[in-house]
C-alpha cells in the first residue's frame, strides 16, 4: 500500500574548493545524487552532522538513528592528530568508509521502527544531490499513503490533509490498521499479530517498562479484550475530536465482536479498486 517520495531535509552551500572538488571527482546519477565520492574533507563531514541533527528533529514514526552518527574516528584522542591529521591514512580511510558511505548512501542514516521483509533493519539512506552553483541538498525517503495517510512523527499522523495528534495506544493502534487495509478482526492483535502489535506499540512509547506490560497484557485474553475495546473507541474520540472524517476512523461493519472485521474503511475501500 504504501509509497515512497523523496523530502528534502537539508541544504548547505560549499566553499569554492569544495564545490570544485566534488565537480571533479564525485559521480552522480542523472538526476545529480552523488553515488560515489572519496575526497571526504571536513566541510563535508560538517555538512553531513549538520544534516544528522536535522534528521534527528525530524525521525518519522519509531525512526532511529543508525550507529554509524556514533562511530569514533580512530585519531579522537590520539596525541599525534593535530600534526598528521592531513596526511593520517586511518583517518582518510575511516572518512570514507563512515562519511563517504553516509553521504552516498551505501551506508543508513536511519533505521525503521519495521523490519524488512528479510527481517532485518529496514534502513534509510541519504540521497545528496550536488550542484555546483548551489551546494549540497540533503533527501530522505518518506512513506506516505497515496490514500492520504502518513505518519510524521511519534505522536502525529497527517489524515488527508489534516495533522492529528494521536496519544501512544491510539497512535499504535492506528498504525497498525494502516498496514492491514484489508482489515482484520480484533482478536488477531493478541493472536495472529501478537509480535508485530508489541513491536509497535515499543516503537511509539520507547519505555521497556510500558513495553513489557503490553507484552504481559497480550497473554491474557480477558484484559486485552477488554483493553482494546476501549483504547479503540478511545482512538475514534480523538479522531473525531480533531475533524477526522468517518471513514479514516478504525470501525467494524456490523455488532462490535472481537471476531468482527475492523478496519479503516476509506484504505480498505481505495484497496480493493485497486
Amino acid at each position: 500500500m504504501a509509497t515512497q517520495r523523496l523530502e528534502a531535509i537539508f541544504h548547505t552551500t560549499l566553499t569554492p574548493a569544495t564545490a570544485d572538488l566534488i565537480s571533479r571527482y564525485a559521480e552522480v546519477d542523472e538526476s545529480g545524487f552523488i553515488t560515489k565520492y572519496q575526497i571526504i574533507n571536513e566541510e563535508v563531514i560538517t555538512a553531513l552532522k549538520k544534516a544528522a541533527v536535522t534528521l534527528s528533529d525530524e525521525l518519522l514514526y519509531g525512526e532511529q538513528l543508525s550507529e554509524h552518527w556514533e562511530r569514533k574516528s580512530p585519531c579522537e584522542g590520539c596525541e599525534s592528530a593535530p600534526e598528521c591529521t592531513m596526511t593520517c591514512r586511518r583517518k582518510h580511510s575511516f572518512d570514507k568508509e563512515v562519511y563517504g558511505g553516509l553521504l552516498c548512501g551505501s551506508l543508513p542514516c536511519s533505521y525503521l521502527a519495521y523490519e524488512d521483509e528479510n527481517g532485518e533493519k529496514n534502513k534509510v539512506c541519504f540521497k545528496v544531490r550536488f550542484r555546483a552553483e548551489e551546494g549540497l541538498t540533503f533527501y530522505r525517503p518518506v512513506e506516505e499513503s497515496p490514500e492520504g495517510v502518513k505518519f510524521v512523527g511519534s505522536k502525529v499522523v497527517v489524515i488527508n490533509g489534516r495533522g492529528v495528534s494521536l496519544r501512544p495506544w491510539s497512535m499504535a493502534l492506528y498504525r497498525f490498521f494502516v498496514r492491514h487495509p484489508e482489515g482484520v478482526p480484533l482478536v488477531t492483535l493478541y493472536t495472529d499479530h501478537r509480535k508485530e502489535f508489541a513491536k509497535i506499540y515499543e516503537s511509539v512509547v520507547r519505555s521497556d517498562t510500558k513495553s513489557a506490560r503490553l507484552k504481559a497484557l497480550l497473554k491474557n485474553a480477558n484484559g486485552i479484550q477488554r483493553t482494546l475495546n476501549n483504547k479503540l473507541s478511545e482512538l475514534n474520540v480523538e479522531l473525531r475530536a480533531q475533524g477526522v472524517a468517518p471513514d479514516f476512523m478504525v470501525t467494524s461493519e456490523g455488532p462490535r465482536t472481537y471476531h468482527q472485521i475492523y478496519c479503516i474503511e476509506h484504505l480498505r475501500g481505495a484497496q480493493s479498486e485497486k
